[in-house]
């Protein structure tokens, strides 16, 4: 059973991730709407919230994904399995022991979590950029050109 874990374990954590993006979405669109249109100085303080609201996010993931392996594994402390989880999306598991099956089964569904994570996040904050170089392409010609 405990071999079953990881599949679920990998949407679970993909699909917090999708929340997170949900979330970070819109308090970009909002921080954007409020502060971008009036300087560029606005519309990078937008992207740096967005930036500051990834990194968090993704400390949720990997925290989440820690917990789930935790609660399956007797006996492992939580910081042992964050380390192994962040070894796995950082490193795609190359510095995370393989100690038994499961780990060896759990290793590279996490390391493959994270590239999905982490391709999915930069795609977001290039929709992001293109987001606030459009808001300055329009803003430049309302202005007349000024900017």
């Amino acid at each position: 059973m405990d071999f079953l874990l990881p599949v679920p374990a990998v949407f679970a954590v993909l699909a917090c991730h999708w929340m997170g993006l949900f979330i970070i979405r819109v308090s970009f669109t909002a921080s954007l709407g409020r502060l971008g249109p009036r300087s560029a100085w606005g519309q990078d303080l937008s992207l740096g919230i967005v930036i500051l609201l990834l990194v968090a996010w993704l400390f949720v993931d990997v925290a989440l994904c820690a917990a789930i392996l935790a609660l399956t594994q007797d006996g492992l402390r939580f910081g042992e399995a964050f380390l192994f989880a962040i070894a796995c999306f950082t490193t795609l598991g190359a510095s995370a022991p393989a100690r038994t099956d499961f780990w060896a089964l759990a290793g590279p569904l996490i390391a493959m979590c994270g590239i999905f994570i982490f391709g999915w996040t930069t795609s977001f904050l290039i929709d992001c950029t293109h987001a606030v170089r459009e808001m300055r392409h329009v803003s430049r010609h309302q202005d007349g050109g000024k900017h």
